[in-house]
C-alpha cells in the first residue's frame, strides 16, 4: 500500500474554469430574470408617474380652495396657480372647474381638476369640496 504524502495533489479530473453548458444555463437564467423584471420595472415607473400627478393635481385644487377662502376672484386663482411653471408637462390638458353653492350662510365650493396621461387617454378627475364663508352682497362670482 502506498501512501501519500501531505503535499502531494490527487488528480481528481476536473480542470479549473467553466464549461460551455454552465454558461449557457447561466445566460438562459439572466434572460429569464430580466424578462420578468423588466415589465415589473416599467409598471412601476407608471405608477410612480401617475402618483405624483394625482399629488400635483391635489394640491391644485388644495391651493384653489384656499385662495377662494382667502377672498381671491376666480379669474386671479386661475391665473396663479397656472402660471410660472409649464402645466403641460406636469398635467398634459390641464383644466380646472369651480362649482360654488350657497347653503344658507355658508358657500360649498367644489374644485375639480382633469389631466389626460402624455398618450391622450383621460385620468379620473381629482375633486376637493370645502366651504367658504358667505359672500358679500355687492361681491360678483
Amino acid at each position: 500500500m502506498k501512501r501519500l504524502s501531505a503535499n502531494r495533489c490527487v488528480d481528481t479530473g476536473h480542470r479549473p474554469g467553466i464549461t460551455i453548458v454552465e454558461s449557457l444555463v447561466s445566460g438562459i437564467l439572466l434572460t429569464f430574470v430580466v424578462v420578468l423584471v423588466s415589465p415589473l420595472l416599467l409598471r412601476c415607473g407608471q405608477l410612480r408617474q401617475s402618483a405624483a400627478q394625482r399629488q400635483l393635481a391635489t394640491q391644485i385644487a388644495s391651493n384653489f380652495l384656499e385662495r377662494l377662502d382667502a377672498g381671491q376672484p376666480r379669474p386671479a386663482v386661475i391665473a396663479a396657480l397656472t402660471s410660472g411653471w409649464n402645466t403641460e408637462t406636469w398635467l398634459p390638458g390641464l383644466e380646472l372647474s369651480v362649482e360654488i353653492d350657497d347653503h344658507d350662510d355658508r358657500r360649498r365650493a367644489s374644485i375639480t381638476v382633469h389631466w389626460a396621461t402624455p398618450t391622450g387617454q383621460p385620468v379620473r378627475p381629482v375633486r376637493l369640496t370645502g366651504w367658504l364663508p358667505p359672500s358679500d352682497p355687492g361681491d360678483a362670482p
